[in-house]
């Protein structure tokens, strides 16, 4: 990781904006790779209120020269430029001195979009629907590992260095279509484990697991209708631990007994009980859902109509919206046909 000149950038405009950050796609003029640049929200810095967002980039660098290339299946941070006046580079006259951090560019479409564009008519679930929850129609390219597996192995890899992420939802995680892969833009919440013990509610392991069960396991059948791909799924207030836990049971007793409803349940339970002590058992009991959730799928009459829903879905994401990211539906969709 290196400090850079930001003049190395070639701008080419604003890709959204995230509980912290201005998100830009810029290219890198020595080498034509596709970056993204992060400054504080404009507001913020206009506000003399981004003093915190500084201190978290801080923290950022700090992070990723820790962890460097060992965690998979995240936005690296190729270096930053130092607190200065950008507002010429930015186009705007803000004098306020801050850091830019430059990452490398995600591949694919965001699992859910920003909220904002949903009030243009954009469906903003339309990747967590398609790829996480939903998956009828899978890649023809053997060997796909589902989207909440490899985000297990994004929690692993700080788990065993006694940290954990505590924010992987999918607003933070890009889906790439044509390589069936993910990647996590924000590890902004991240906490070792000595600060995780120490907090007034102490958060392990499990809070995680909580977390990616309210935003990835959806064990009911899926939409009969486009339509219903298009909102996000998960989403609402934080309810906390053991009511986001008896939520989601409440939902799958609403299922149809059987071996699909009794794992889930039992999942969920586990969590309840804080009976997971690492990744790997709870791995394992994903992948018998995953398994008992396609014999399900499987099984039912009106599986062609449900397939037929979920590819006018992937329809909608040939709408010019998906092409600002780097995302070509032409090719990138070949491998759902």
């Amino acid at each position: 990781m290196e400090v850079l000149a930001l003049e190395r950038y070639r701008l080419q405009g604003l890709l959204g904006i995230g509980a912290q950050y201005e998100v830009y796609a810029a290219i890198d003029s020595e080498t034509d790779a596709p970056v993204v640049l992060k400054r504080p929200w404009g507001q913020s810095l206009r506000g003399g209120q981004y003093r915190s967002v500084d201190e978290l980039s801080v923290r950022l660098i700090e992070i990723h020269r820790r962890f460097g290339e060992t965690v998979p299946h995240i936005s690296h941070l190729i270096g930053y430029v130092e607190p200065a006046r950008h507002g010429h580079y930015f186009g705007d006259a803000l004098p306020q001195a801050y850091y830019v951090l430059v990452e490398e560019r995600a591949r694919g479409v965001p699992l859910v979009a920003d909220l904002k564009d949903k009030f243009r008519g954009i469906p903003i679930g339309l990747g967590q629907n398609l790829f996480a929850l939903y998956p009828l129609v899978p890649r023809m390219t053997a060997g796909a590992v589902p989207i909440l597996l490899q985000l297990l192995d994004v929690e692993e890899a700080f788990t065993a260095s006694h940290c954990l992420v505590m924010d992987l939802r999918p607003q933070n995680v890009f889906f790439d279509p044509c390589q069936g892969t993910i990647t996590v833009i924000d590890i902004g919440a991240f906490v070792d484990g000595d600060t995780a013990r120490q907090r007034h509610q102490p958060v392990d392991l499990h809070d995680c697991l909580v977390e990616l069960c309210k935003f990835y396991l959806a064990p009911q059948i899926p939409p009969s209708h486009a339509q219903s791909y298009r909102e996000p799924f998960g989403m609402g207030p934080a309810l906390g631990f053991t009511r986001e836990l008896e939520r989601m049971m409440q939902s799958c007793h609403q299922l149809a007994a059987g071996p699909l409803q009794e794992a889930a349940i039992a999942i969920l339970d586990r969590i309840k009980r804080r009976d997971y002590g690492a990744v790997e058992p709870f791995r394992q009991d994903v992948q018998r859902y995953f398994a008992l959730v396609d014999e399900r799928n499987r099984q039912l009459k009106e599986l062609p109509h449900l397939v037929d829903a979920w590819r006018q879905s992937l329809a909608m994401l040939y709408d010019k919206y998906w092409r600002k990211f780097l995302f070509d539906p032409e090719t990138d969709l070949l491998h759902y046909q």
